[in-house]
């Protein structure tokens, strides 16, 4: 059996020089490159010492005209000049030599050659870029423009999984300026290599190996991300409403009972959702009188997340739209006097009061028609939900 080693390709179409010094540094340890499969080249053992090899770009086939017979008519014309195709990536052609034949070079004016990397990859490279670019601030105005949602960035914890997929998806934006600038940085070079009458200018092995794998691997990554993200299924949980179990794991509720506002009935549910690095409970229930009570329990793993749920809840009071159902609008801010070592913040609305604490590593958000200014009130809560020192 012939003896192979594989390595990654993946060059960039503007990378398509560099690509051509790589195969030759293979050929000086003694290996050729067989074939290329899915961006991965495939080397045997050096065969013949007079191999050479020519890296050139091919026109895309909706560029090539009519009369042409589409990319094979190319291929002819670089195997007449003693080349045969040997491998494809993207718009990359590689050539090799063939064997006991004199090679007439592929590209001999330096000007065409300079414009064809200009048309076939470089404003391609950088159009694609910014198109990325246009897209992702066209879909950041829209979601400033729709700002009334009621969602939070800290939300994101509650799945590291997504959490982790945005990191990336912000890396990726980041690796779309990064190519742009790549792109642009290589083109000057060469136009100012041509004007100077200077030599044909190669992109630096290592900044071409580095795209080369960087954004495939970036790529791999969210998707992994995502499908573990699909596969979990949904973050959010219901169950029957039972103060007791709460109380036992360490992340006790208030109720309406506590507050003296009504019993527990059987229909009263709790909803869960998050994970290690976040979590949170959530119950709605109806008191006497009519009214409704709502409370959230937020609980992080570290201090600083509940601080952040805090800050975010606090900022976000006037485009919370749970807040604008229960308690409506019109907000006024109230001054209580919380517990020792308990952060608070309380408004009045129309139809009810919101009022955010902050402990530690809990966060609370609680709303209904009561007055969260009364100490026996504020006592209570911070009590059952062993909030402060």
């Amino acid at each position: 059996m012939k003896e192979r080693r594989y390595a990654w390709f993946g060059f960039a179409d503007l990378d398509y020089k560099a690509a051509e010094q790589w195969l030759e540094d293979w050929k000086s340890r003694g290996w050729e490159l067989e074939k290329l499969i899915c961006g991965m080249a495939v080397f045997v053992p050096l065969s013949r010492p007079d191999l050479r090899y020519s890296v050139d770009l091919a026109q895309p086939r909706r560029l090539l005209g009519a009369a042409e017979d589409g990319a094979g008519s190319y291929d002819r014309l670089c195997a007449d000049a003693g080349w045969e195709l040997t491998g494809r990536w993207g718009l990359i052609r590689v050539y090799q030599s063939k064997p006991g034949r004199t090679v007439v070079p592929i590209q001999t004016d330096e000007a065409l050659e300079a414009d064809r990397l200009r048309r076939l990859a470089l404003v391609p490279a950088m159009g694609a870029a910014l198109g990325t670019l246009a897209t992702t601030a066209l879909y950041a105005v829209l979601l400033l423009l729709i700002g009334h949602s009621s969602f939070y960035p800290f939300q994101m914890f509650y799945e590291p999984a997504a959490l982790g997929e945005m990191v990336l998806l912000a890396a990726l934006l980041v690796w779309t300026g990064y190519e742009f600038c790549a792109a642009l940085a290589y083109g000057i070079r060469v136009w100012l290599a041509l004007e100077r009458d200077r030599a044909f200018p190669r992109p630096q092995m290592g900044a071409a190996r580095f795209r080369s794998g960087m954004k495939p691997v970036l790529i791999l990554a969210v998707l992994v991300l995502a499908l573990g993200s699909l596969l979990s299924g949904d973050i959010r949980r219901s169950e029957p409403l039972d103060p007791a179990a709460l109380a036992a794991e360490g992340h006790p509720v208030v109720t309406a009972a506590d507050l003296g506002l009504g019993g527990t009935l059987p229909e009263d549910g709790l909803t869960r959702a998050g994970g290690r690095m976040l979590s949170s409970r959530t119950l709605l229930q109806t008191i006497d009188g009519g009214g409704l009570l709502y409370v959230r329990r937020e609980d992080a793993a570290w201090p600083w997340l509940a601080e952040e749920v805090f800050t975010e809840l606090s900022r976000g009071l006037d485009r919370d739209e749970i807040r604008e159902i229960l308690c409506g609008g019109g907000g006024t801010e109230q001054a209580v006097d919380p517990p020792a070592g308990v952060r608070a913040v309380c408004v009045r609305y129309e139809r009810g009061s919101c009022l955010l604490l902050q402990s530690g590593r809990t966060a609370v958000r609680l709303m209904g028609d009561l007055d969260f200014t009364d100490s026996a009130i504020l006592d209570t809560i911070a009590s059952k939900m062993q909030l402060g020192a």
